[in-house]
C-alpha cells in the first residue's frame, strides 16, 4: 500500500501528540511495520520542513527503547533525534541514560548541554541533581538479561534466546517470551508464561510484555489462565497492567495515589490482576457463567457487565 507524505505526516503527528504512553501501549508489529516506516518514508524525502517532526519521532522511539530497559537503543535514537532537529529534550534523555549506565561524568556534560538550552527544564535539573556517583548503576555491564533486552531492540530475537539459553530466572523467561513474540512463535511464547506459572518467584510485568506480545497470545486463554495462577498465589509485584479503570471501583484495589506499599495491598494488587485475567479468560472461551458471575459480584465494573450483555445475547 502506498503512502503519501501527507498521510505519513498526519499519521505520525496523530500518534506522536498522544505521548508515549499511547505508542509503547501499541506494539512491537504497529511499531515496525507502520510507525518506522512511516518516519523512513518522511526522511528520504529530505524535505526541511520535516526537521521538527522527524526529530520527535526519533526521540519518541527513544522513549520506547527507554520504556523497554534497553538504554544503549534508547541513546542512539535520542542521538540521532538531536542530529536531526537539535533539542535540548534529546540531550536531558541521553544523559538520564547515560547516568543509569553508571557513565557519569558523560551524563553530567549532556545533562549541562541541555541547561544551557533550556536552564528552567525541570527533568534536566532533577536528573543532574540526582547524579550519585558512589550510587549504583541500574544497569550492570555483566547482566545477560540487559544484554538480551538490546538484543531484542535490534531485532535479533535469535541472539538473545542464544544469550539466556541456559537461564531460567523469570525475568529471563519473559525476556524469552518477548523474544518469541517477534518470531511469531505462540506456542513458544506461551511455553515461557506456563514455566514462569511453575515457578515460586516473584514476577514484575514490564513494558516489554506487553509491546512484543502477539495478538495469538494476548487472545489465548492459555495466557490468561497462567496469569490467574500467578494472581492466586499473589507472585505479581508492583509492574506494568493495562487495567480497566472502572475496576477501582469494584473496592478491590485503591487507587495508584492511595497505594501503602504493604502486603495487604500487594494482596489487592494481585487480586485485581486475577479479575482481569478472568475477564479475558470469559472473553476468549464466550463464557456466558462465567462473565455473569463476575458481573454480578462487582456490579460497578462496566467492562464485565458489557462483556456479559454480550455474550448472553
Amino acid at each position: 500500500m502506498k503512502h503519501s507524505l501527507d498521510q505519513d505526516r498526519s499519521f505520525l503527528k496523530w500518534h506522536n501528540r498522544r505521548g508515549i504512553a499511547h505508542v509503547i501501549s501499541r506494539d512491537y508489529r504497529w511499531f515496525k511495520e507502520q510507525y518506522l516506516p512511516a518516519i523512513e518514508r518522511l526522511e528520504r524525502a529530505g524535505m526541511k520542513k520535516d526537521r521538527l517532526l522527524l526529530g520527535w519521532c526519533y526521540y519518541m522511539i527513544g522513549d520506547v527503547h527507554d520504556f523497554n530497559q534497553c538504554p544503549k537503543a534508547a541513546i542512539k535514537a535520542y542521538r540521532k533525534s538531536y542530529e536531526v532537529y537539535p533539542n535540548g529534550e534529546a540531550l536531558r534523555e541521553m544523559g538520564n541514560m547515560y547516568e543509569r549506565m553508571g557513565y557519569y561524568k558523560k551524563a553530567k556534560s549532556l545533562l549541562k548541554k541541555a541547561l544551557q538550552i533550556d536552564a528552567k527544564d525541570e527533568l534536566a535539573i532533577m536528573y543532574y541533581n540526582d547524579i550519585d556517583t558512589s550510587g549504583t548503576s541500574l544497569f550492570s555491564k555483566n547482566d545477560q538479561n540487559w544484554q538480551a533486552r538490546e538484543l531484542l531492540a535490534q531485532d535479533n530475537p535469535a541472539g538473545a534466546l542464544k544469550l539466556l539459553d541456559k537461564k531460567r530466572s523469570v525475568q529471563a523467561m519473559q525476556i524469552k517470551a518477548c523474544a518469541y513474540g517477534i518470531l511469531n512463535d505462540t506456542e513458544a511464547a506461551l511455553e515461557q508464561w506456563r514455566r514462569i506459572a511453575g515457578g515460586k518467584e516473584k514476577i514484575e510485568v514490564a513494558y516489554a510484555d506487553w509491546f512484543f506480545m502477539t495478538d495469538a497470545v494476548w487472545n489465548h486463554a492459555k495466557f490468561w489462565e497462567k496469569i490467574a495462577i500467578c494472581a492466586r498465589q499473589n507472585r505479581f509485584a508492583y509492574g506494568i497492567w493495562y487495567m480497566f479503570d472502572s475496576l477501582y471501583d469494584t473496592g478491590v484495589i485503591f487507587p495508584a495515589k492511595q497505594r501503602r506499599n504493604s502486603k495487604a495491598d500487594l494482596m489487592r494488587c494481585n487480586e485485581c490482576n486475577y479479575l482481569e485475567a478472568q475477564y479475558h479468560i470469559a472473553r476468549i472461551r464466550r463464557d456466558v457463567k462465567l462473565a455473569g458471575r463476575l458481573a454480578k459480584q462487582y456490579p460497578k465494573w462496566k467492562e464485565i457487565k458489557a462483556l456479559y450483555r454480550k455474550l448472553s445475547s
